[in-house]
């Protein structure tokens, strides 16, 4: 699992999901990590708190994950604060 996580108040745009997907893919085409990602199935998250998706988001993720074998997934997880 590549995994990205953003605690914000306002939902993350598309330059931050580009972000995510560069620094995976460099993460992943890295010498030192060869070895330990080689055969295995890499699934990408992108995990948020804000409880709305971006419409820009939504339709670059529609189009990426169509053209792309390693689609990214885009989770809202709500943050809920407890006293």
């Amino acid at each position: 699992l590549i995994i990205q996580c953003k605690n914000w108040s306002n939902a993350p745009k598309s330059k931050e999901i580009r972000t995510f997907i560069t620094d995976s893919e460099i993460y992943i085409k890295d010498s030192k990590n060869k070895n330990r990602i080689k055969d295995k199935k890499i699934r990408k998250l992108f995990i948020t708190s804000y409880e709305q998706m971006n419409y820009g988001v939504k339709c670059f993720l529609e189009k990426f994950n169509k053209e792309n074998d390693i689609k990214i997934e885009y989770l809202i997880i709500p943050y809920n604060e407890t006293n």
